[in-house]
């Protein structure tokens, strides 16, 4: 019995140092975001986190991208949340292009 509680540790082991993770974690709630209120200081300070990717747009304004994934065993259980945000050249939120959690 105890071998098989030591092979299973080992296991675990191996399984979490597998584990790996991309991005900024940032935080999920997001129903505060508010087009043309919230700012790009608000959002920032909001979801706790930059985003990983800005692209600027022709206009002055920008998308900006907040992005985590996680897998828990490599191939197998992913968790993955994108949150696409599109500024105006006054820096305040014009729309939520993309939300999404799996």
């Amino acid at each position: 019995m105890k071998s098989l509680w030591r092979a299973s540790l080992v296991a675990l082991t191996l399984m979490l140092v597998a584990c790996y993770s991309t991005g900024n974690a940032y935080n999920s709630n997001t129903a505060w975001l508010e087009p043309g209120v919230t700012t790009v200081a608000d959002a920032r300070l909001g979801l706790g986190a930059a985003p990983v990717t800005v692209y600027p747009q022709p206009d002055g304004g920008s998308i900006q991208v907040w992005h985590s994934s996680r897998a828990l065993v490599p191939d197998a259980i992913y968790m993955e949340r994108d949150l696409w945000l599109e500024f105006g050249p006054d820096q305040v939120l014009r729309q939520i292009l993309r939300r999404s959690t799996s």
